[in-house]
């Protein structure tokens, strides 16, 4: 589905002349994520995370390497299968329009694109998908708890039924118990409509919890990738301190 190969990015320092001193932000970046999986991507802040994120979903251009979904460049791929990529961002509170009502930012998507019924049919019922009620559709923004608006966030992002999904610290800013209900929730989705996703965050736990595959970020750097169920066999001195910190080994 997704294949990384030597990316690097980088960004002009603050105050540089002419942007000639540069900062290195990713450097010779390689992996690949296949159909169906669920990789995570782990770092602490400024390890590259979200910039790595953005490059894949072509927001952003990379210095140097390449990027490809099934074996298209991101750019052309995104063009050819409209609405088969989705992101949901950290900033759930800037993601959507204040404006607009509960129904109108789920059905902005599936306005420009392909529908089979109506939208309105399609709203209650990917509402529903999310575990809200229906009544919440003529609410704005500020009638919602953080849950709630993240939740809708997310059926926005499944309305084009998208094969592919980045959440960048989708759910870091959630109490622990709307995390827990939302992560069951996209196990629940990727079922049942074959999602890949791609899951950016800085919490190992939320992580292992919902990825089959777990790649740590240092520095800039891949420091190591390893099934989740593999994860007490880390060799990296980083990966197993940020281990250590959550998870107690034995030896």
């Amino acid at each position: 589905m997704l294949d990384v190969k030597n990316v690097c990015k980088s960004y002009s320092k603050p105050g540089s002349l002419l942007g000639k001193k540069r900062q290195e932000v990713l450097k010779d970046i390689s992996f690949a994520v296949k159909t169906g999986e669920c990789v995570g991507l782990i770092g602490e802040s400024g390890s590259g995370k979200s910039t790595l994120g953005r490059l894949i979903l072509g927001l952003e251009r990379p210095d140097s390497g390449e990027i490809r979904i099934e074996g298209a460049p991101v750019s052309e791929w995104k063009k050819s299968h409209g609405g088969e990529m989705s992101v949901v961002f950290q900033d759930y509170t800037t993601s959507a329009n204040p404006r607009f009502t509960v129904e109108e930012i789920i059905a902005e998507p599936l306005l420009g694109g392909r529908k089979s019924r109506s939208v309105t049919i399609d709203v209650r019922e990917l509402l529903t998908k999310v575990e809200l009620s229906t009544t919440l559709l003529g609410r704005y923004l500020h009638e919602l708890s953080g849950g709630q608006l993240q939740r809708v966030c997310l059926a926005r992002a499944i309305s084009t039924r998208p094969r592919f999904m980045v959440l960048d610290e989708s759910l870091s800013s959630l109490d622990v118990s709307v995390q827990a209900q939302i992560l069951t929730l996209l196990r629940n989705l990727k079922g049942e409509l074959h999602m890949t996703y791609l899951f950016i965050a800085h919490d190992l736990q939320t992580i292992t919890n919902l990825c089959n595959q777990v790649i740590f970020l240092y520095q800039g750097e891949i420091a190591e990738r390893l099934p989740s169920s593999r994860l007490a066999f880390a060799q990296n001195d980083y990966a197993r301190r940020l281990l250590n910190s959550v998870i107690l080994f034995d030896g």
